[in-house]
C-alpha cells in the first residue's frame, strides 16, 4: 500500500469534524428505534421503521404504489415488500385501483387505522423527547435546515 495516501487519509479522519453521512444515519437508527419500541409497547410489535415510513405515506382514501414511491423517494421494490408485509400483517388492504385498473390502491383496514393513531402519538413523543435534549427552537430550526437540504437536492 502507498503509506503517502495512507498517512494523508489517516489525518483527514483524525481532524475531520464527524462525517455528515455517518451523522444523519446515526440518528435515523436511534430515531427508528424509538419508533419499533414505542409502536412494541402500543400493540403493534409487528411493525418496523421502514414499514412505519411506507405505512404513514398512505393517502387516506388510499393510494398507489407508484404514488408512495414517490412520496418516499425509495424504489418500487421497497415500497411493494413493504406492503405486501403490510397486507400479511392485516394493517392495509388492496384492490383494483377504480381509475386505472393497471394499478392497485392500497388502504388502511382498521387495524391499520388503530397503528395510525398509536404513530400519531408516537410523533408527539418524539417531537417531546427532541424538545427536551436540544428545545423547541433548535429543534425548529434542524427541522427547516433539513428541508433546506432536502429542497436543494430537488433542485440540482
Amino acid at each position: 500500500m502507498d503509506s503517502l495516501k495512507i498517512k494523508e487519509i489517516k489525518e483527514f479522519k483524525e481532524n475531520s469534524p464527524p462525517f455528515f453521512g455517518r451523522l444523519i444515519h446515526s440518528v435515523y437508527k436511534h430515531i427508528a428505534d424509538i419508533a419499533s419500541d414505542f409502536m412494541k409497547d402500543n400493540g403493534f410489535p409487528e411493525l418496523r421503521a421502514s414499514e412505519i415510513g411506507v405505512f404513514v405515506n398512505i393517502g387516506l382514501d388510499g393510494s398507489s404504489i407508484n404514488e408512495i414511491v414517490e412520496r418516499l423517494n425509495i424504489t418500487k421494490q421497497a415500497v411493494s415488500q413493504n406492503v405486501k408485509k403490510l397486507k400479511k400483517e392485516g394493517f392495509i388492504s388492496s384492490e383494483v385501483h377504480p381509475d386505472d385498473s393497471r394499478s392497485v390502491l392500497i388502504t388502511f383496514t382498521d387495524k391499520g387505522l388503530d397503528a395510525l393513531l398509536a404513530w400519531k402519538k408516537l410523533t408527539v413523543h418524539m417531537e417531546d423527547m427532541l424538545i427536551a435534549k436540544i428545545t423547541k427552537p433548535k429543534l425548529e430550526e434542524l427541522r427547516a435546515l433539513l428541508q433546506r437540504v432536502i429542497e436543494s437536492k430537488d433542485e440540482e
